[in-house]
């Protein structure tokens, strides 16, 4: 399936959430799927923001770090 075609409001907060796993390769899949998410999105993105808020609360610093990324990747 084409990443464009993807419910955003779905796998995007998913995605987010799974920054948390430290087992490989889901901590891969978690980090590659924002990646391309983010990358592909366009103007799905800003609409999914508000719905990221809570998964990015709830990480520990360590976990956070990833977050941090990919919301600097967000803003530009």
């Amino acid at each position: 399936m084409e990443i464009e075609k993807l419910d955003y409001h779905h796998y995007l907060p998913l995605f987010f959430d799974g920054l948390c796993e430290i087992e490989h390769p889901y901590d891969f899949f978690a980090r590659q799927g924002i990646h391309d998410m983010l990358e592909h999105g366009g103007n799905k993105i800003l609409p999914v923001i508000p719905q990221l808020i809570v998964p990015i609360k709830s990480k520990n610093e360590f976990e956070f770090n990833p977050s941090f990324s990919f919301l600097s990747f967000l803003i530009g």
